[in-house]
């Protein structure tokens, strides 16, 4: 999870500590008899807080999306079990692309989002706790497109990148050359390339093979793995 610094530095430090020590600690290990045992700094903090505000993103199952209305997915699961645990409720924004939610944090706005991974722009406005979920990122293409298996297979592609993520700042920072098609979502992407608007899309799997199972958009393969994101190529959640 992702914290803004709009909390008060105390603040911060309580809540992310609290974060990390629900999801990473079995419960029965916390205490002989079940339950949280907080620092009274940190049940101030928590008086005070009973509502926090969390960024929303309809387009990202099974990670973040709505179903019947509420929010859902892997990510709000956690949020929500962990709210319940302190005693404070989690209100959920509008459904908004990723750009617009870090956006949002950075004017202090919301107070939470998930979701994201980590880079050095972000740790200037945002506090992380540990990921829990490791997503690997692959480059998508048309079926019978050729397989992409070094940076210079890219040089000649129209690439999908979704605004916002690290991958764009990968792009642009280390190849502006490249052709990038800025996209808001996952599903805009996937139909581009169905459409032949771009011919890759560099993405975490979880999210879009499960959306490509999940719709009619057909003939999208996985082309190889990510090449700008280093030797991790991974999104942590």
């Amino acid at each position: 999870m992702m914290f803004s610094r709009s909390f008060t530095l105390n603040g911060i430090i309580a809540i992310a500590a609290i974060f990390i020590i629900v999801l990473h600690i079995p419960i029965k290990a916390q205490t002989n008899n079940g339950l949280l045992i907080l620092t009274a700094e940190e049940q101030e903090w928590l008086m005070h807080h009973p509502v926090i505000t969390a960024s929303s993103n309809t387009s990202y199952a099974p990670i973040d999306f709505v179903s019947a209305g509420l929010p859902t997915g892997i990510s709000i699961d956690y949020l929500n079990l962990v709210a319940s645990k302190l005693g404070i409720r989690v209100e959920y924004s509008e459904d908004r692309p990723l750009s617009d939610n870090l956006e949002l944090l950075r004017q202090k706005d919301i107070d939470v989002t998930h979701s994201i991974s980590r880079n050095e722009e972000r740790d200037s406005y945002l506090s992380f706790s540990d990921s829990y979920l490791d997503d690997a990122v692959v480059n998508y293409g048309r079926v019978g497109a050729k397989q992409i298996r070094s940076i210079e297979d890219l040089a000649d592609k129209k690439i999908g990148v979704i605004r916002g993520t690290i991958l764009h700042d990968a792009y642009t920072r280390n190849y502006p050359e490249f052709e990038l098609v800025e996209v808001e979502t996952i599903p805009e992407a996937l139909r581009a390339i169905s459409s032949s608007e771009i011919d890759v899309f560099t993405a975490g799997s979880i999210v879009t093979d499960y959306l490509i199972a999940q719709t009619s958009i057909n003939g999208v393969t996985i082309l190889g793995k990510d090449l700008v994101l280093g030797e991790n190529s991974n999104f942590e959640h």
